[in-house]
């Protein structure tokens, strides 16, 4: 059976629940108090490159490396709201001490530098954009100094990867590049607004996409007609030194599912690099088949089976991509963290490059995510969780993660990772090699642990179809999303009653 078959047996379902769901996602939205993001400030903020990075002999004699980017001692956390009157603090879970308290309003950043190595945790009043940053200064303008390019996809107001409306401040490391990416789950009037009233408009059909230019430092607003995900950075190809990492949502939301949208890499001179140990992996609980489409062709490019508990690396060679499951999968961009790369002169062996990551997921409660910790480089993997939680790893090892106090977990490979409640794991990488190396990261979106639970709801088009395959809404499933909404006025109902 086709996966066009497969996904279209649910529309007829969800038809008939979508006028009761559309009234529960209000209330389901509104039932949080807080919204909880955790993170840790890298220790090694520094990075060594050897004195020439094209020698092959270079890589191999760590005599030969020298400090390319001087060790930082603090890297910058960048708060915006799409509201006034939002509540936040900032507290250091280790010392237990608040770091800042403040009240934000809309399109106004707060900007806080923290110590290497600082353990943090951000609570706010509503959804915010709370972005980690490797740079060393709070930003004025003229900029002294650019930032770096996130590799990464943002949240929406309503604390989902998919939505409607986006308030983030823009990173990138050039004031041309078209570092950031528009994916439309749905057909899409857009409009994308500065901080000083500066707009532009875009159109684009289900399953298109668009790179543009937001300049570095500037909150933007990005409203649309249609579900859209916003995302940034650009893939390396042969010729490129770094290379980072980043997990792909769901565009039915989480990081476990079936269908997912992402801006990929497309050869114009030089492609893929056939050394560098990279591309975006797939992993899969059981096993499945899984397809892959161009989305600027809307065709079919590829088939695979993944296996159980296992995974397959791809690298399309597209603009941008559309991934289909038959079952829950995680899609990510991962690099296993060698330093050799293919020599873009093309006169055989190799040079040196620098992988490295500090990026982010979700643990959903109950459901089992496929996660790949590099196992050619030096990594810090961190679970973090608001209240105590059980965390199991491969089915045999369980951990216990105490609220706001994160958990350290290093073992290499590929993990089948279960919780029984929200959690967020950070995973740090960077070369084993040399072994004074350091972490130079560019940053991330560090999503909120209330949104683990939380689906948009959207309408999904396959790529080269024209009408919606299927529905998905903001739930746990159709009866608990009931049941949550019925709790939820039986309670705002006897609250009342009490008051009155």
């Amino acid at each position: 059976m086709s996966l066009r078959k497969v996904t279209a047996k649910t529309a007829a379902f969800s038809l008939v629940i979508v006028a009761v769901l559309t009234t529960i996602i209000a209330v389901f939205s509104n039932a949080f108090s807080e919204f909880t993001y955790y993170g840790k400030v890298p220790d090694r903020i520094w990075q060594l490159r050897p004195v020439d990075w094209r020698a092959q002999p270079a890589c191999q004699d760590p005599h030969n490396w020298v400090v390319y980017n001087s060790p930082s001692l603090y890297a910058l956390l960048a708060l915006v709201s799409a509201w006034d009157d939002v509540e936040v603090k900032v507290i250091n879970i280790t010392a237990k001490q608040l770091i800042a308290q403040a009240t934000l309003k809309s399109m106004q950043p707060l900007y806080l530098l923290l110590r290497n190595g600082t353990f943090f945790k951000v609570v706010a009043s509503r959804p915010i954009t709370v972005q980690l940053l490797n740079y060393n200064q709070t930003p004025q303008f003229p900029l002294a100094l650019l930032p770096p390019t996130l590799h990464t996809f943002y949240y929406s107001v309503d604390g989902t990867y998919v939505g409607k409306e986006f308030v983030f401040v823009a990173t990138q490391g050039s004031l041309t590049a078209t570092d950031y990416t528009i994916l439309a789950v749905e057909p899409a009037e857009i409009t994308v607004e500065r901080d000083d009233g500066q707009s532009f408009s875009l159109k684009l059909d289900a399953n298109g996409y668009k790179y543009i230019t937001l300049s570095p430092f500037r909150v933007y607003r990005v409203r649309s007609s249609g579900n859209i995900m916003v995302m940034s950075g650009a893939i390396p190809g042969i010729g490129a030194y770094e290379t980072t990492c980043f997990a792909i949502p769901s565009v039915q939301g989480g990081f476990t599912g079936t269908y997912f949208l992402t801006r990929a890499f497309k050869a114009i001179e030089w492609g893929w690099d056939k050394i560098r140990d990279y591309g975006f992996r797939v992993l899969a609980t059981g096993e499945t088949k899984i397809e892959l489409y161009d989305l600027e062709t809307q065709n079919k490019v590829g088939e695979y089976v993944v296996p159980a508990e296992g995974g397959v690396t791809l690298r399309p060679n597209a603009y941008s991509i559309a991934l289909v499951s038959e079952k829950p999968v995680t899609f990510m961009f991962m690099h296993n963290g060698s330093i050799e790369i293919e020599n873009a002169g093309m006169g055989g062996g190799y040079y040196c490059g620098y992988p490295r990551s500090t990026m982010f997921l979700l643990l959903k409660p109950g459901e089992d995510t496929m996660m790949q910790i590099p196992s050619n480089a030096s990594v810090e993997v961190y679970f973090f969780a608001k209240e105590d939680t059980e965390v199991v790893i491969d089915d045999t090892l369980r951990i216990r993660v105490g609220a706001d106090a994160p958990y350290l977990f290093a073992m290499p490979g590929i993990h089948k990772v279960r919780s029984d409640k929200e959690a967020l794991v950070q995973i740090n990488m960077w070369p084993r090699y040399p072994p004074e190396q350091g972490l130079w990261f560019s940053g991330y979106i560090i999503p909120p642990l209330e949104s683990a639970n939380l689906k948009p709801n959207v309408s999904i088009t396959l790529p080269g179809v024209k009408a919606p395959t299927a529905y998905y809404y903001a739930a746990f499933g159709a009866g608990a999303v009931i049941g949550v909404a019925i709790a939820l006025l039986v309670m705002r109902r006897r609250k009342k009653e009490k008051i009155s």
